[in-house]
């Protein structure tokens, strides 16, 4: 039997012309999806430490600091020894550790209660240095802080170097000051972190 050609051409482009209203209609939903997608946070509880991961220490440095003010820990380590760049080139070669550090004592937390871990350069490199330093202290329930959008991406690689040590990890997201993670689309900022995050969750499933 013949194949009616244009009747097929028909169909298909009329399927895929609903698709595209589909995808149009539910357009905010759909990227509101991908932005959720990336997060993974649990919710505060009493904890011996919590570990400030380095970068985005102007979002990071503050839910650290709000930890340690509401009871639920004791003591806020901020680990990182890459220096920003930025820094380097106006003679200021602090390291993101310790840029954190200083924000966190900014926030209020005195400075006898943070402390300083000048180690690790990404997130696989300070979960090593955090579970070495947890073991070596007999710390056994800790928070890591880091931004909302790298939550998953975190909680998997923790989860995975600290399985069978006994160690409890609990992952405390600080949302964005630079953009909403429910709007990320509508700023620069939101896109390039939501886009940034798919590209690093992709490579630490290929690689870790």
């Amino acid at each position: 039997m013949p194949i009616n050609m244009p009747g097929k051409k028909i169909r298909v482009a009329g399927v895929l012309l609903i698709l595209f209203i589909c995808l149009f209609v539910f357009r905010y939903p759909i990227m509101r999806g991908f932005g959720h997608f990336l997060i993974s946070s649990d919710e505060l509880q009493k904890v011996s430490h919590v570990f400030v991961l380095s970068g985005g220490a102007f979002d990071r440095a503050p839910k650290g600091a709000s930890v340690f003010l509401e009871g639920y820990t004791d003591t806020v380590v901020c680990t990182g020894e890459s220096v920003p760049h930025d820094l380097m080139a106006i003679g200021l070669p602090y390291s993101e550790g310790e840029i954190t550090r200083r924000f966190v004592v900014e926030n209020g937390v005195p400075e006898d209660k943070v402390k300083l871990l000048e180690k690790g350069t990404s997130t696989l490199e300070e979960s090593e240095v955090i579970l070495a330093y947890c073991k070596q202290n007999g710390i056994k329930k800790i928070g890591i802080v880091s931004t909302q959008f790298h939550t998953r991406r975190i909680r998997r690689v923790f989860d995975k170097k600290f399985a069978g040590s006994g160690i409890e990890v609990f992952i405390f997201g600080a949302n964005a000051t630079a953009y909403s993670e429910e709007t990320w689309w509508d700023n620069e900022y939101g896109l390039i972190s939501l886009n940034n995050e798919y590209i690093k969750i992709v490579y630490y499933w290929l690689k870790h």
